[in-house]
């Protein structure tokens, strides 16, 4: 149970975003780090850290054990609209993000306190602070803080207590296959009688990652219409091993970024940095939660201020994506 009540930063998830927002911040203040899940845990995700979230680790080395086979992928563009490829020479880093978020979260948790299994529930603005409604062994209870910063991804309900502005946003549907041909690049496939976004094909050691982006509707279909031209197209089949899904929030406008007000901050996806074209969020949550642990540190009164200007950059990468 969390005995301690009073904190000076408590920060909602543990991805990439709450994550380096803790290791970052300074040893001064008494930090709490919540997530509603225990860990190690899954998290439907492609898995890839492109060249941007490679430089900002480049300090940190992330340990072997960590990356997916093969470690480094080229990447290749099929538009089935147009009978077209495109190949690139990139070292895309291929990952487990199970075992990155349990990296990222053991690294952290040398500065903060960690309670799993712990949900947020509401906020109440008080004098001097907020108090922060959970409920962790099915009991409710408060706590105390000066700051909340939330890293909860691309959680709509989250989004709605602080905005009444809709953001779009696709159901990303993953199925892992069992097959004996395996690709070397991670592969974007444009067929727009499947998605106005695109599917993908990622290998993941002895598995391959077949998805797409989809707007929520007939999704089961969608993806099986998907499934069956990988066997026509590109001679691709296999059995279904597992299947996932998740939200991916798409900004269309930089009026979908949220970054918070006051003694609150949001950070990564939650704040609607992720990319537009690619949805690739790692990289924006790396970075969006190292400013928010700067702007703590450097500015603690009034570290919201700082925070948006620290975030001016990645502002701009939204809006040129989108």
């Amino acid at each position: 149970m969390i005995k301690n009540r009073e904190y000076d930063i408590v920060i909602i998830g543990t991805g990439p975003a709450g994550c380096i927002t803790a290791y970052y911040l300074s040893k001064k203040y008494k930090t709490l780090l919540l997530d509603r899940s225990d860990f190690p845990r899954d998290k439907p995700c492609g898995g890839l850290l492109i060249e941007e979230s490679r430089e900002f680790l480049k300090e940190l080395k992330i340990p072997s054990y960590v990356f997916s086979r093969p470690k480094y992928l080229g990447v290749k563009y099929i538009d089935w609209d147009n009978n077209i490829e495109i190949s690139q020479k990139r070292k895309i880093e291929n990952i487990s993000r199970k075992k990155f978020d349990y990296w990222l979260l053991k690294l952290c948790r040398k500065n903060i306190n960690f309670s799993p299994k712990t949900t947020f529930l509401r906020y109440r603005k008080e004098k001097g602070g907020l108090k922060v409604f959970i409920k962790k062994n099915g009991k409710e209870s408060t706590i105390n803080t000066k700051y909340l910063v939330l890293a909860t991804g691309s959680s709509l309900l989250i989004r709605r207590i602080f905005t009444d502005k809709k953001i779009n946003y696709y159901l990303v549907i993953q199925w892992w296959l069992r097959t004996n041909k395996k690709v070397k690049d991670f592969i974007l496939i444009y067929d727009n009688k499947i998605t106005d976004s695109y599917s993908y094909l990622i290998q993941k050691g002895d598995y391959l990652i077949a998805g797409t982006g989809l707007i929520p509707g007939d999704t089961e279909g969608k993806m099986k219409d998907f499934i069956e031209k990988l066997k026509k197209r590109l001679n691709i089949s296999g059995k279904i091993i597992k299947k996932e899904a998740a939200i991916v929030l798409n900004p269309r406008s930089v009026k979908n970024i949220l970054l918070g007000d006051g003694n609150i901050i949001l950070v990564g996806e939650a704040a609607g940095f992720i990319s537009t074209n690619a949805s690739e969020g790692i990289s924006f949550a790396l970075r969006s939660g190292y400013n928010c642990a700067k702007a703590l540190n450097k500015s603690f009164k009034s570290a919201s201020k700082k925070y948006r200007s620290l975030c001016k950059p990645l502002i701009k990468e939204i809006k040129d994506k989108i």
